[in-house]
């Protein structure tokens, strides 16, 4: 009779019965199949482990480079050392690299030693690498068809060897064929990332980790404590929730005197709201789990019930976790834990830079500030507790399609801030642990956990109010409340709330959703147009509110408020009457339904013409104009973004250039300069032919200063259309510049106007053929075009265009400082081709005519390129390298006047 392990559970068969906290089982061949992956007895401690895998590492190398010592520094250093002198060295030497990277390259390079040794007999030697040995070993790695890695891992054990024993293996690394011969014919494997958890997923770990107290509860509770920690699997000794974790990827667990904690912070509650970290930090107590220095947080259960002194292994772990999670499939993993909530915050638009700290890691230039921050995780706990305040109200579902992950909004700040401005609204007061133990945080799990289900659902119930409200239709009660709060960052209207005024001067501070109207949102009037219009007819204010109640509030909705135009017929008449005259005048003859039937006749007809337009519209049309007031409100939205950037005068784009731009975008045309100089004309004799055509807007480009004006114009221009956001468009303007103004290096000219003209040609050509589909907004609802930028700035064809050419030579008559007005005509063209043939007859001891000069080898400096006949001679066989028994060139000597076939120039007196 033999009990159960505690991971992973078996389910209970009929018949067998509780005897305590083990399970006892019938089926022997279950329980064997079962814990088939869990160790039977206990290890050694995991110091004891760490350093005995070390030892065997340097073990290794000591064997590679006693193998030839005279032929790496480090063999010298070592020849005349005991045996325990030399793993001293060499400890010294590896100090800095992990374990693992010793244990691979040492694995690599005794792999090649074994195949040398097959082939080449007992004498082969590591050191000195041969670059024909080397290759030969590639081809036979290609050949008896290896792993695709597995060259390239040799050649980077090689660069190891390099930076560390300083061996001379500079002839292999800089190899063309050991280069070519490491990168795998059929290409490497599809890398298939593991797939981050569901949101059910994660709710189902942390009840578990709330409820149950068995070996299971305290996984569950270490995979939580990995997704909302965002840390990788691995023996990581951390404190508690706040931790500071020993034993990390960049640790160097040798660095004994002076070593950095890798600080790691979770925010609670999850996605649940249940209080699983206290009930995770009691459960580890009550099994004898305690974090320190050398103890594992995660340890391997045993399969006596007890827990081991080494860290569970990660195929254990995803054993065990594929049995916790029953609806897992095969793509989740370990990995999965720290991918979760990083998608999480790149689903939800969280900031680039905050997503970096949250995955633990800091550009080069942020280490000084990290550094002295002292609390660098704070936005990013920030930013994950309105991510899950919003995933437990229902606004924000990360597992939904791109179209549905948010409901009713389009970033994480509005959507916390409709949930921070309901009332009462439950706090998250849980707080976090401040060490791993037992007792000190018993009794404010208890106290919370009774009222915490309470508060998730309080949470929907109010967030579902939220959106009632905000889905309601706008409710215009008087005349100057037509307009609504336009959030300059996120481009979101809000309705303002009747009845609460801010200033003296009337403005709406607070939304119907509880946003405060800061510096950050403008006052932007609802349809200004149509409602000019409306007056100008004669419409009273009364009328128009009422046209906005129906919906009926721009030309395109009203031009189809009924089936049919009135007065088309008897009962079109009647049903215009009927539907649109006395809900909005309340009296079927009153006086201003003239001026409702004019409304509806303008409003169709404006349709019509518009569809017309874009039906019929070829290139030679003139584009459609906005009207005054619209362009005025897309510039003013626009000036906060481009600040300090003021648009006026030079810097704001001319009517003309704003209305093109706009058609295009309604059109969902390409913004290609090819297809907008294009047109279509007949010949002299009827034949039709695709002409280029001159644009109508030009600019005056006289200096740099004018072209980065008019570029700028036009990315205001793209900003305004919706197209191209300005900062995308500057990274166009400023890669032009950069290259612009780049010096030229030696034999090369400086990049001209006419290269950045065809570079911006080519930018938008394509452009053009990424957004052949149409123009649709981003992913992330970033404009159509800003998603392409950076792709097609990294183009080739995009940068040759921009690479610097080569330079002209300059006449005789330049080099000399003449004036081109004192420079003689150009010589006849039969005089020209006689040049050429006095160059090649030269006279001894020239090379060529003047400004005909040759460059020669740097050994065969004082050479000439030509013998006496004028046929080239061969700089191969004065270096003493050519080989080719059949070489075009002659094989002579390149001194002047020698000319010898019994030798080269280096070997002349």
């Amino acid at each position: 009779m033999r009990t159960a392990p505690f991971v992973p559970m078996p389910r209970k068969r009929p018949g067998e019965q509780d005897k305590g906290t083990e399970l006892v089982l019938r089926d022997e061949s279950k329980v064997r199949k079962t814990s088939s992956w869990m160790r039977q007895t206990e290890s050694k401690q995991w110091e004891v482990v760490l350093d005995e895998d070390r030892k065997r590492s340097l073990d290794a190398w000591v064997l590679l480079v006693l193998d030839n010592p005279g032929a790496s520094v480090a063999g010298t250093l070592i020849q005349q050392e005991d045996q325990d002198g030399q793993l001293s060295v060499l400890a010294d030497i590896f100090r800095a690299k992990a374990t693992a990277t010793l244990r691979a390259r040492a694995s690599a390079l005794l792999a090649y030693m074994r195949w040398g040794r097959a082939e080449h007999g007992r004498t082969f030697t590591l050191f000195p690498v041969k670059e024909v040995v080397v290759y030969e070993y590639l081809c036979f790695l290609r050949d008896t068809r290896s792993p695709p890695t597995k060259a390239e891992r040799f050649v980077q054990a090689l660069a190891f060897c390099k930076g560390t024993l300083q061996a001379d293996v500079d002839n292999v690394l800089a190899s063309s064929r050991i280069k070519g011969a490491t990168i795998p014919i059929q290409g490497h494997r599809v890398v298939r990332k593991k797939r981050p958890l569901t949101v059910a997923q994660v709710a189902d770990l942390e009840r578990r980790a709330s409820t149950d107290e068995s070996a299971t509860g305290v996984f569950c509770g270490y995979l939580c404590f990995l997704v909302h920690g965002r840390l990788r699997w691995g023996p990581d000794g951390a404190g508690s929730l706040e931790a500071g974790l020993y034993y990390h990827k960049t640790a160097n667990r040798q660095k004994s005197v002076i070593r950095r904690l890798l600080p790691a912070a979770c925010s609670l509650p999850g996605v649940s709201g249940l209080p699983w970290a206290q009930t995770w930090l009691q459960n580890r107590a009550k099994h004898g789990l305690r974090a320190k220095k050398g103890c594992p947080m995660m340890p391997a259960p045993l399969a006596s019930g007890k827990w081991d002194s080494i860290p569970l292994g990660t195929a254990e772990a995803i054993v065990w976790m594929k049995e916790v999670l029953q609806d897992a499939q095969g793509d989740v993993g370990t990995h999965s834990c720290k991918a979760t909530a990083l998608s999480w915050m790149a689903k939800a638009n969280v900031d680039r830079h905050i997503r970096r700290l949250g995955g633990y890691h800091v550009a080069p230039g942020d280490r000084s500030m990290t550094e002295y921050s002292r609390d660098a995780q704070s936005p990013v706990l920030h930013a994950l507790s309105g991510l899950y305040l919003a995933i437990r109200g229902g606004l924000f579902s990360p597992d939904a399609s791109r179209s549905g992950r948010w409901n009713g909004y389009h970033n994480l700040e509005d959507a916390v801030k409709v949930l921070a401005a309901a009332p009462s609204l439950p706090v998250d007061g849980e707080p976090t642990g401040e060490g791993d133990s037992s007792g000190d945080s018993s009794g404010k799990s208890t106290s919370s956990s009774s009222s915490e289900g309470e508060e998730v659902d309080d949470e929907v119930v109010r967030a579902d109010q939220a959106m009632a409200v905000l889905a309601a239709p706008a409710q215009l009660e008087q005349e100057d409340m037509a307009f609504y709060l336009l959030n300059v960052k996120s481009q979101v209207a809000h309705i303002p709330r009747p009845g609460t005024y801010g200033d003296e001067d009337g403005e709406m501070e607070v939304s119907k959703c509880g946003l405060i109207a800061s510096a950050g949102f403008r006052k932007v009037d609802l349809f200004p147009e149509q409602i000019m219009r409306c007056r100008a007819v004669g419409l009273t204010a009364e009328a128009v509110t009422k046209l906005a109640e129906k919906g009926w509030n721009t030309y395109a909705t009203f031009a189809f408020c009924v089936p049919s135009l009135p007065g088309s017929s008897e009962a079109a008449e009647t049903l215009f009457v009927t539907r649109v005259i006395e809900p909005v005048l309340g009296d079927p003859d009153h006086a201003d339904g003239p001026k409702l039937r004019r409304l509806a006749f303008e409003s169709f007809t404006m349709n019509a013409a518009d569809l017309k337009r874009r039906v019929e519209s070829n290139e030679g049309d003139a584009p459609k104009k906005l009207p005054a007031l619209e362009i005025a409100h897309r510039l003013d939205a626009i000036r906060d973004k481009v600040k300090p950037l003021l648009i006026e005068r030079q810097l704001e784009p001319s009517h003309a250039l704003l209305n093109a731009v706009n058609q295009s975008v309604e059109e969902i045309q390409g913004l290609t300069e090819a297809n907008q100089f294009k047109s279509w004309k007949p010949d002299k004799n009827g034949v039709i032919h695709e002409v280029s055509q001159e644009p109508a807007l030009k600019a005056e480009l006289a200096t740099e200063l004018d072209l980065q004006n008019a570029l700028r114009r036009r990315g205001i221009a793209y900003e305004a259309a919706a197209a191209m956001s300005f900062v995308s468009h500057e990274k166009l303007v400023a890669r032009l510049f950069e290259e612009l103004q780049r010096p030229a290096q030696d034999g090369f000219s400086k990049v001209t106007m006419t290269q950045l003209c065809l570079a911006d040609r080519e930018f938008h050509e394509k452009l053009a053929d990424k957004t052949r589909a149409g123009l649709a907004p981003g992913p992330l609802g970033e404009l159509p075009l800003d998603q392409f930028v950076d792709e097609v700035l990294r183009l080739p064809s995009f940068q040759w265009v921009l690479m610097q050419r080569p330079a002209q030579k300059a006449s005789s008559t330049l080099s000399k400082g003449k004036p081109p007005a004192q420079q003689k005509p150009v010589a006849a063209p039969p005089k020209q081709v006689v040049k050429p043939q006095k160059r090649r007859g030269a006279s001894k001891g020239k090379s060529g005519s003047k400004g005909s000069r040759f460059p020669m080898p740097e050994k065969l400096r004082g050479g000439t390129p030509t013998d006496e006949s004028g046929n080239s001679i061969c700089f191969a066989f004065n270096l003493g390298q050519c080989v080719d028994e059949n070489c075009p060139r002659k094989h002579v000597c390149c001194y002047p006047g020698c000319f010898s076939k019994a030798h080269g120039f280096l070997q002349h007196s």
